[in-house]
């Protein structure tokens, strides 16, 4: 049987790849730590390039699900995401584009408050995608989970408004309206130099849809 690697083998190999600080040395206590899930470097390697698309989105699939179920060990989030992240350069097919997206939406919603300042660079993620107009809906579900569907903008907060603004030109659907409402509702304090330009937008939205449930939630942001 082969030997787990230790915790702290994991932590060496992406110690300051974030530029998030260093990683606090292990205590006792977060050893013993029984729902802490260690992401092997056997893992690490069946999600690098070498090992073929189709087995990547594979384990990529099978973290997902773990990401769900089970607190990953310090700096185990980085070191997946940098094992993956070429996977949603625009020369990727969509089905690895996606994988990677339901990952990180796995991974948001499992880890929670303990991802922290990773929270602003997931956002980063979304908000430069290239091409920008692509894969919008898997995008809007990864800013769903990371923000509640509107209501948390922690980390997000000076780069919230520029990034309803790009929305509003590239997907605004009545579900990124629903969202709307709820940053309106609890973040608008950021966003009010921007709330002149995105009534614009969406009396221009009114314009052309005929649809009643977006002329609802529009009348809910108005």
């Amino acid at each position: 049987m082969n030997k787990q690697p230790s915790k702290e083998s994991l932590k060496d190999k992406v110690k300051g790849i974030f530029g998030l600080g260093s990683p606090r040395p292990p205590s006792k206590q977060t050893d013993s730590k029984p729902s802490e899930f260690i992401i092997t470097l056997d893992i690490l390697k069946e999600l690098h390039p070498d090992c073929g698309l189709s087995n990547r989105i594979r384990v990529a699939n099978h973290v997902c699900d773990l990401a769900k179920a089970k607190k990953f060990e310090e700096n185990a989030v980085e070191a997946v995401w940098k094992a993956v992240e070429d996977m949603l350069t625009p020369e990727q097919p969509p089905e690895a584009r996606h994988a990677v997206l339901l990952l990180l939406r796995a991974i948001i919603q499992g880890q929670g408050e303990r991802l922290g300042p990773l929270r602003a660079f997931f956002f980063k993620v979304i908000r430069d995608y290239q091409p920008s107009n692509e894969d919008l809906s898997d995008r809007l579900e990864v800013f769903k989970a990371l923000t509640e569907n509107g209501k948390d903008i922690t980390y997000l907060e000076e780069d919230i408004a520029g990034f309803v603004l790009l929305w509003m030109d590239i997907g605004l659907t009545a579900d990124f309206l629903h969202v709307l409402v709820n940053l309106v509702k609890f973040n608008s304090c950021y966003l009010d130099q921007n709330v002149s330009v995105m009534v614009q937008k969406i009396c221009l939205l009114c314009n052309r849809t005929t649809a009643s449930t977006d002329i609802e939630v529009v009348f809910h942001l108005l």
